[in-house]
C-alpha cells in the first residue's frame, strides 16, 4: 500500500460513534469492574495480599479484553474487501489475484500505526504506516518467506474503539500452498468467524473440507456471500437461497446467519437527518448482528464467570476477614456488595446490561465595556480545520485571537511611547489576563511597557492614603475588572462573531459531519451555539452529539483507572491518557481560554 486510502463511512453517523450492542456491552464490563476495583483496595488495605491479587488478575482480564473477529475463506472471495468495508476504509490491499499471504489484525489506536510480529518473536517491530502490503500479500511477502505471524494495522475508527478486534487470514485452496496452510494454524482463540463465499458458483471443495472440520463451531459463524452485485435482480435471491443452501448442508444446520453483501460496491443512501452518504451494500445489516452476538455471547462467556470469579474469592476474603475478627461494619459492607453483583449477574443473564450514570448540565455568564482591543478579527475562520482540532473550536479559536492580540499589545508597549500611558489610563488587564500577557513578554517588554501603570498605581495609592474614609475610594478599584480589560473585550467581541459563523455552518450537512467527528463544543460554547440556533432540530442535533461524546470520555475515563489499577498500563491508548483532560475541556473550557466575567453583574 504506497498511500493511505480516503476515509468512506458504512455506519450512518449518528450511529457510528455508538456502536450499537457493544456500547452497552462496554458500560456492563465497566460497572462490574468498578464493583471488583471495591473490593481490590478494600482488601488492600485491610492487607488480605491473596485475595487482593485474584482480584487484580481479575481487573486484569477485564482490561484486556477484546472481541476476537476472523475473517476466513477461499481465495478470490472478497474477504479483505470486506474487512475494508466494515471499518469504511480501504486500508487492506484487495485484487484479482489471492494477495494475502500473512495474517492482517486490526485493532483501535488513537493513532494509525502498524506493528509486525515475526514467528518466534514475543515483541513486535514498528514499521511505516503505508508499508503493509510489503508484509501481508504475495506480491511483497511471497508464501510469507518473511516469517510474518501477523501484521498489526491500529486505527482511529468508531467500531474497533468498543474492543472489536478483526483478523484478515490468507485465503485457504489457493496456490501457493504456503499461503493456504496459514488460514487456519495462525487464528488465536474467536469470539465470532466471518466466513466468506460469493455467488459466483458452488462451494469449493476446499470450503466444504473447511466446514466439516469446523463444524462443531458454527454456532460462531457469519456466512456471507459477498459479490451480490454481480447477479441482476431476479437472479439474486435464488443464488442467495442456492448458497446458504448449501452452507446448511455442508454445516449440518439450518440456523446459519447468512448476509449477503457487496463488499466492493457502493450506493446512495439517504441519513435520516438529511444529507447523502455512500454505504455499502449490506454491511450495516451485518455489523447490527455481529455486534448484538458479540455483545450476548461475550456476556454469557465472559461477564458472567468474572462475577462468578469475584463472588468466590468475595466469600473466601469474608472468611479470612471474620477469622481476624474484622470490624462487622466492614463484613456488613461486603455482604451488601455481594448482594450488588448478584443482582449484577441476574441482569446480566437476562439480557439487561447495566450502563454508567449520567450526569446534569451546567450553566454559565457573559460581560461589558473596556479599552478597545488591539487586534480585532481579522479574517473568514476555517470552520472545518477548526472542528478537526483536538479541542473546544470556539475556545481555540479565541485564544489564538487573544495570542495574537497580546503579541501586537507587548509589541506596541514596548515599541510606541504613547501605547503605555493608554494602558495604564485604563488600569491594564485583569489579574487573570495580567499573568496571560506576561507569558508572551520578555522581561525588557514588561518593564518598558508596564512601568506607567506601575507609575499611576503607585501614585493613586498615596492619594489614597491622604483622603477619609468616607470618600469610597479603595485599592480594589486600581485593578481592571472584565469590564476594562482590553483582553476580555476582545474575547467577547470574538467570541460572539465565532459562534454565529459556527451556527451557520453548523446548518448544512457539511459542519454537522465535521461536528460529529469533532472534539465537540465545551458547555459554554455549546450554550452560546444553541441560543444562536435557529431550529429546534438543530439544537437537539448537538446536545445529542454533545452527550454522546462527553459519555465517551466517561467511559475511556474509566477504562484507563481500570488499566491503571490492573497494572496494564501498556494497553493504555492514547484517547484513555487523555481523557481527564478532554473531560476538564468539555465542561470548563481550554486551559488558556478563561472566563472571569461570572465575578460581574453582567456577562
Amino acid at each position: 500500500m504506497t498511500e493511505q486510502k480516503k476515509p468512506r463511512p458504512t455506519l450512518s453517523p449518528d450511529r457510528e460513534s455508538e456502536s450499537g450492542a457493544l456500547r452497552i456491552y462496554s458500560k456492563a464490563k465497566q460497572v462490574i469492574a468498578d464493583e471488583i476495583r471495591f473490593f481490590l483496595h478494600c482488601f488492600l488495605e485491610l492487607k488480605v495480599g491473596p485475595t487482593a491479587a485474584a482480584y487484580r488478575e481479575w481487573l486484569r482480564k477485564l482490561a484486556e479484553d477484546r472481541c476476537m473477529v476472523a475473517v476466513v475463506g477461499q481465495f478470490h472471495r472478497g474477504k479483505s474487501s470486506l474487512l475494508n468495508a466494515l471499518i469504511g476504509r480501504e486500508e487492506l490491499p484487495a485484487g484479482i489475484s489471492p494477495m494475502t499471504s500473512a495474517c492482517t489484525r486490526i485493532r483501535f489506536g488513537s493513532d494509525e500505526r502498524l506493528f509486525v510480529q515475526y514467528d518466534g518473536t514475543s515483541s513486535a517491530e514498528e514499521v511505516p504506516y503505508a508499508r503493509l502490503a510489503e508484509y501481508v500479500t504475495e506480491s511483497g511477502n511471497p508464501g510469507n518467506r518473511k516469517n510474518v505471524l501477523a501484521a498489526v494495522l491500529e486505527l482511529p475508527l468508531p467500531l474497533l474503539r468498543r474492543g472489536i478486534e478483526f483478523i484478515d487470514t490468507p485465503g485457504f485452496g489457493s496456490v501457493p500452498e504456503a499461503s493456504s496452510s496459514l488460514a487456519l494454524p495462525s487464528l488465536p482463540p474467536c469470539d465470532a468467524v466471518l466466513f466468506v463465499t460469493d455467488l459466483n458458483g458452488p462451494l469449493s471443495s476446499a470450503e466444504t473440507r473447511y466446514l466439516n472440520q469446523f463444524r462443531g463451531h458454527v454456532h460462531k459463524m457469519f456466512f456471507i456471500v459477498n459479490k451480490l452485485d454481480l447477479l441482476n435482480s431476479s437472479e439474486k435471491d435464488l443464488g442467495i437461497e442456492r448458497v446458504a443452501t448449501a452452507l446448511r448442508r455442508e454445516a449440518q444446520a439450518n440456523d446459519l446467519r447468512v448476509f449477503p453483501v457487496s463488499a466492493g460496491s457502493e450506493w446512495l443512501e439517504k441519513p435520516p437527518n438529511g444529507g447523502t452518504i455512500f454505504a455499502p451494500n449490506g454491511i450495516d445489516r451485518l455489523i447490527d448482528a455481529l455486534t448484538a452476538f458479540l455483545a450476548a455471547e461475550k456476556s454469557r462467556t465472559f461477564l458472567v464467570p468474572a462475577l462468578d470469579g469475584s463472588l468466590l474469592l468475595l466469600n473466601e476474603g469474608r472468611s479470612c476477614l471474620s477469622d481476624q475478627r474484622t470490624d462487622p461494619a466492614v463484613v456488613s459492607k461486603l455482604d451488601r456488595f455481594k448482594e450488588r453483583i448478584l443482582r449484577l449477574r441476574a441482569r446480566i443473564l437476562s439480557n439487561d446490561l447495566p450502563a454508567t450514570a449520567e450526569f446534569p448540565p451546567m450553566k454559565v455568564e457573559t460581560a461589558g465595556e473596556g479599552l478597545p482591543s488591539q487586534a480585532p478579527e481579522a479574517k473568514e475562520p476555517d470552520l472545518s480545520a477548526d472542528l478537526r482540532r483536538r479541542g473546544c473550536p470556539a475556545c481555540l479559536h479565541i485564544t489564538l485571537a487573544l495570542l495574537d492580540d497580546f503579541v501586537q499589545r507587548q509589541y506596541a508597549l514596548a515599541s510606541d511611547p504613547q501605547a503605555p500611558f493608554d494602558f495604564a489610563v485604563h488600569s491594564g488587564f485583569c489579574p487573570l489576563h495580567t499573568w496571560q500577557l506576561l507569558t508572551v513578554s520578555s522581561p525588557q517588554g514588561m518593564s518598558v511597557g508596564y512601568a506607567a501603570l506601575v507609575d499611576k498605581i503607585a501614585g493613586r495609592l498615596a492619594h489614597i492614603a491622604e483622603i477619609t474614609s468616607n470618600s469610597g475610594e479603595n485599592t480594589s478599584s486600581l485593578v481592571a475588572t472584565s469590564r476594562e480589560c482590553p483582553a476580555c473585550r476582545l474575547l467577547r467581541e470574538v467570541e460572539r462573531t465565532y459562534i454565529r459563523r459556527l451556527a451557520d455552518f453548523l446548518q448544512g450537512e457539511t459542519g454537522r459531519t465535521a461536528f460529529r467527528n469533532s472534539f465537540g463544543l465545551c458547555l459554554r460554547h455549546l450554550e452560546m451555539t444553541i441560543g444562536s440556533t435557529p431550529t429546534e432540530e438543530l439544537k437537539r442535533f448537538l446536545l445529542l452529539q454533545s452527550a454522546q461524546k462527553l459519555d465517551q470520555i466517561a467511559e475511556d475515563m474509566r477504562n484507563f483507572a481500570i488499566k491503571n489499577d490492573a497494572l496494564c498500563r501498556g494497553i493504555q491508548n492514547r484517547d484513555e491518557k487523555e481523557a481527564y483532560l478532554k473531560a476538564v475541556r468539555q465542561i470548563v473550557g481550554e486551559r488558556a481560554f478563561c472566563v472571569p466575567w461570572a465575578l460581574d453583574t453582567e456577562v
